[in-house]
């Protein structure tokens, strides 16, 4: 299987097209991140966009995949009204039943950058150690 070097997608902010986006990022991904690695990426990638979805209050979602200096990247944008990020990435307090999502991706990503007043992400997950020396940009 030949590596996949970029891949870029727009999507309508709707929970079928964050799906669809979904979809198409792990398959992206499968090329450089295998197992407990991938899940991990796949989870932080839904939480993000399921957030988009929600709370951006945008028409379009805009997703770039890359893979660069031993690093999958996956920039999700928006345009929507953004958001002010929060200082830190607590879980929320015992009993919550939401609030989980910026948390989660936190603990299953290596990078998260808010860009744009928060209508831009860019998320990194460092790539295994065997799968560095076939990643090309």
């Amino acid at each position: 299987m030949g590596t996949i070097r970029r891949y870029c997608g727009s999507f309508p902010r709707s929970p079928s097209g964050a799906r669809r986006a979904r979809g198409l990022i792990k398959n992206f991904a499968k090329a450089y991140l295998s197992g407990c690695d991938l899940e991990d990426f796949e989870t932080a990638i839904g939480e993000a966009l399921a957030n988009a979805v929600e709370h951006s209050d945008a028409s379009t979602l805009t997703v770039r995949c890359w893979c660069e200096s031993g690093r999958l990247v996956t920039e999700l944008e928006d345009d929507g009204r953004g958001f002010f990020p929060p200082l830190s990435f607590q879980a929320p307090p015992d009993g919550a039943l939401r609030g989980f999502g910026l948390f989660i991706m936190h603990q299953l990503l290596d990078e998260i950058d808010f860009l744009d007043n928060g209508k831009r992400l860019h998320l990194v997950k460092r790539l295994p150690a065997n799968k560095k020396a076939t990643a090309r940009r």
